[in-house]
């Protein structure tokens, strides 16, 4: 599949229960990753989006996410740029 296309369909967490778990699977996810693209994007629940501006993602939006069931969620579009030297542009 492209690299375009590749996603992670969701990841739950709860605050404060593994102590970093959260952050380490996030950083291994981010290192593979900004091998071969230059910047991830992800829709974070409201509750969320803490958890990646800590980690260096910057909020771009709000939307309305529309789960399969037809549930609605709002979810904050996060981006966060590679700091790799020579990453893909």
């Amino acid at each position: 599949m492209p690299p375009a296309r590749l996603r992670i369909a969701g990841a739950l967490r709860q605050a404060q229960s593994f102590g970093g778990v959260g952050g380490a699977l996030l950083a291994a996810l981010e290192d593979r990753a900004f091998a071969t693209i230059p910047f991830l994007c992800c829709d974070a629940s409201l509750d969320a989006a803490d958890f990646y501006k800590a980690n260096g993602y910057v909020e771009e939006s709000h939307r309305d996410f529309v789960m399969p069931r037809g549930l609605v969620s709002r979810v904050v579009r996060m981006k966060k740029q590679s700091r790799r030297k020579g990453s893909p542009s």
